[in-house]
């Protein structure tokens, strides 16, 4: 009886029998291998993550912890978010030139103090002949002030509902229309609605807009990013002065507003053109959607806009007192501008250096520090010096760390709040900033009542600002970190 051979039986032992190694060179056993490699990696990895999670769930520290070293492995820093910066800068030197439509100085005449500014002084004693009383020309700037930091929440809708761009843009066009206008003024309320309303609005859509995006460009790099962008305001208000000083002598006050509308036309159309969004606004919501009402439930934002408001009632104080001091001890009128200058130039280095530094010790740390030297120097170095290079020092301190403020708002309050929740935030934050159009007014109510020849208790309104600002940041700082040493 024969025996039937089946191939199979002879391929298999002819296999062995040469010693060819099971599933050598065999396509289908290789990429099995590898599935098989990848679903252990992925195995892994998932239980990794697990892992994590388990433990965030026994500590919700952890979650923060897990969520934040994830997020950071995928974020990309600047890149493109550097041209943004340049275009928040442009906006920044724009605005700058509120300040000198409304920068004020003290100047003393038959012992009355009265403030002027580089466009107000114009009108009073050309323009208007006296009719008009300084105060009434105050509230020009003072408008236009309210409305750049006032116009958040209406802003964070325009956004959404027609795009950053268009919105930068729309504002550019309104900024240099009220100016144009302006010059065309015969009466204190067409500047009222001229450069104070449409000005302020016009700013407002470029400030607010800008200031918003370029946090999403940035992580470890913020305070710097945001220190070069709000640097632009210095420039802005230190150069803008002498400009309208040389215009308003050549060409008088209509040709002079047209000429920086077009300057301000030119550096919003750049800004226009180089600003891009990172997260773009999702397009038509709710209003409700849009600007989250309930971030006021935050109690270390709030905390956050208190001790912001506290602060800058003494920001400007300098900026109005420190001229008529210097006249008061014998100094000239131009000695007195030049502290001014001083502050304003130290004011550019020093939002720069700050927000670099911030990015080190930590953007709030960087924020307290400052404040209490801005306090030291009002409530030390100022009065303590009668002579020309006593107050050149404290200019140069003054400016070189007051401003740090300015550089670190927006990353405090993208501390404070996430990014995800940041706009909302950061538009309510911005009201607080109005507070600083009140503070000189209050130190000259507070120097009437007590002696108008000094000036101490205008030097002690604006440190005590200070101080009490910088004990407010750290109670903030020790709330939500339970801890001194951290870096926030």
């Amino acid at each position: 009886m024969h025996e039937e051979k089946h191939p199979e039986s002879t391929d298999a032992s002819s296999t062995i029998n040469n010693n060819d190694p099971v599933g050598e060179n065999d396509p289908q056993l290789d990429n099995f291998y590898e599935m098989h490699q990848t679903d252990t990696k992925n195995t892994a990895t998932s239980l990794h993550s697990s892992t994590q999670h388990a433990s965030a769930d026994r500590d919700p520290s952890q979650l923060e912890k897990v969520d934040t070293r994830q997020s950071a492995k995928s974020f990309k820093e600047g890149g493109y978010g550097w041209f943004v910066c340049f275009s928040a800068f442009l906006c920044n030197v724009a605005n700058g030139a509120v300040s000198a439509l409304r920068t004020k100085k003290i100047v003393n005449c038959t012992d009355l103090l009265y403030p002027t500014g580089v466009m107000q002084n114009y009108y009073a004693s050309s323009v208007f002949d006296g009719k008009v009383s300084a105060v009434q020309l105050t509230f020009v700037g003072t408008i236009a002030f309210i409305f750049i930091n006032g116009m958040g929440p209406p802003m964070q809708i325009l956004k959404s509902m027609i795009g950053a761009r268009v919105l930068i843009g729309s504002g550019c066009l309104l900024m240099c229309l009220g100016l144009i206008l302006a010059g065309f003024s015969t009466q204190v309320w067409h500047l009222y609605l001229t450069q104070g309303v449409m000005f302020g609005l016009g700013g407002s859509a470029m400030y607010i807009t800008m200031m918003g995006i370029v946090p999403q460009w940035f992580d470890k790099r913020r305070g710097l990013a945001l220190g070069l962008s709000a640097s632009g305001s210095g420039i802005g208000g230190l150069i803008m002065p002498f400009i309208m000083n040389a215009l308003l002598q050549k060409y008088g006050q209509g040709w002079t507003y047209r000429i920086i509308g077009f300057i301000c036309l030119v550096l919003g159309t750049f800004a226009t053109c180089l600003v891009r969004e990172k997260y773009p606004s999702p397009g038509r919501k709710k209003i409700s959607d849009i600007v989250q009402w309930s971030v006021l439930k935050d109690s270390n934002l709030v905390l956050w806009c208190v001790a912001a408001t506290v602060t800058l009632f003494g920001y400007l104080v300098p900026f109005f007192y420190l001229p008529a001091y210097a006249t008061s001890i014998g100094l000239s009128n131009a000695q007195g501008s030049s502290l001014i200058a001083m502050i304003s130039g130290c004011n550019f280095v020093g939002r720069i250096t700050t927000g670099y530094i911030g990015d080190r010790i930590g953007r709030l740390n960087m924020l307290i520090i400052a404040m209490v030297i801005s306090a030291l120097c009002n409530l030390v170095i100022w009065p303590l010096s009668p002579s020309l290079s006593g107050l050149s020092a404290f200019s140069c301190i003054y400016g070189f760390f007051c401003g740090t403020y300015f550089t670190m708002m927006a990353a405090v309050t993208a501390y404070i709040s996430k990014m995800e929740r940041f706009p909302s935030a950061f538009s309510v934050f911005l009201m607080s900033n109005i507070a600083a159009s009140f503070g000189p007014p209050i130190a000259g109510a507070i120097q009437s009542g007590t002696n108008p020849h000094s000036f101490l208790s205008v030097q002690l309104f604006g440190g005590c600002c200070f101080l009490c600002g910088a004990i407010l940041m750290f109670v903030l700082k020790i709330k939500m970190t339970k801890a001194v040493f951290f870096k926030v």
